[in-house]
């Protein structure tokens, strides 16, 4: 017979049905945490914080087992036991104290405890990033893991100045580029609770954004076969079809194939769009042949003149 042991995070009501002895002949069923991680958890690393949860199993004439976590306020409460400190602490320390603080109650018995499973926060990610706010993050995540998992950095972030700010007001520099190319954890780190993390803007943006007549020159132009031609915002990032989105997509008589972009009067090649390029949507092969006529008005008029070509040989 199975008993499963759900999830208590801090609640205080269903404890005293938690805390019902168990038969020698019960097995305790509990659910193991989905979070992908590095490699086992060290306990002497391991930083306990609210939302964490401990299995606490203690045997003496009867045989109890807890599954508890962490409260907000950062204390753990056993019921029949008392509340404990463990925030800030390892999670090794965590449990000899809180095996301490049960064997003061419950002489001669045996403790057993473990992490069942691991916390998760908030953290804001701002600057060089399409969709700035607050990240979920797991205790055991690297700031990697949620940059990739993002998949939102902005076409001008600066992989090599990434800023941490700390709870403790401390920042640090992190090289991502780096970490990329030798795979160093200095410049992986992983996120803890209050930590604030700011991606830098490259210095081409910089750059662009201060040069002189910027004010006239922050318009992108899209002209040619498409519904709404005319000048556009510049919007730091945007590609070609993004701004060929924006004027409403190319006309029944254009063609997105052949789209081209000029800078300064020139021809440039690639995607990535400045203040004052033009982009210009061509008239489509089809437009050129047959103009604004359809094709079956085009037909008819060639059948028309064919039977009177004919009709005038005879």
């Amino acid at each position: 017979m199975s008993q499963s042991i759900p999830p208590q995070y801090g609640r205080v009501d269903s404890r005293k049905e938690e805390a019902q002895p168990l038969q020698e002949s019960q097995d305790i069923q509990i659910s193991s945490s989905s979070i992908p991680l590095e490699g086992p958890i060290d306990p002497q690393k391991y930083i306990l914080g609210p939302g964490d949860k401990l299995g606490i199993d203690i045997i003496s004439n009867t045989h109890m087992f807890f599954s508890l976590a962490v409260n907000p306020t950062g204390d753990i409460l056993i019921p029949s036991v008392g509340n404990i400190q463990v925030a800030g602490i390892s999670l090794e320390k965590a449990i000899v104290d809180i095996t301490q603080l049960i064997l003061d109650q419950y002489k001669n018995s045996k403790v057993h405890i473990s992490l069942l499973e691991i916390r998760s926060f908030l953290v804001p990610i701002t600057g060089a990033v399409l969709n700035p706010g607050h990240v979920q993050v797991y205790s055991t995540q690297r700031l990697w893991n949620i940059l990739n998992y993002m998949e939102d950095l902005h076409p001008y972030a600066d992989d090599k100045s990434v800023e941490i700010s700390h709870l403790n007001r401390e920042k640090e520099i992190i090289s991502l580029k780096q970490y990329l190319i030798d795979g160093d954890d200095m410049n992986n780190p992983i996120l803890k609770e209050g930590d604030r993390v700011y991606i830098t803007f490259s210095e081409d943006l910089t750059q662009m954004l201060t040069e002189k007549n910027q004010a006239v020159e922050a318009i992108v132009w899209v002209t040619g076969f498409v519904e709404y031609p005319g000048s556009y915002k510049y919007i730091p990032g945007y590609t070609i079809q993004q701004y060929v989105g924006l004027a409403g997509g190319a006309l029944e008589f254009g063609t997105e194939k052949g789209i081209y972009m000029q800078r300064s009067g020139k021809t440039v090649k690639g995607d990535i769009v400045k203040p004052g390029d033009k982009i210009i949507i061509p008239e489509s092969l089809k437009s050129k042949w047959i103009g604004n006529a359809s094709i079956m008005q085009t037909v008819t008029a060639f059948a028309s003149l064919y039977l009177t070509y004919i009709a005038a040989t005879k």
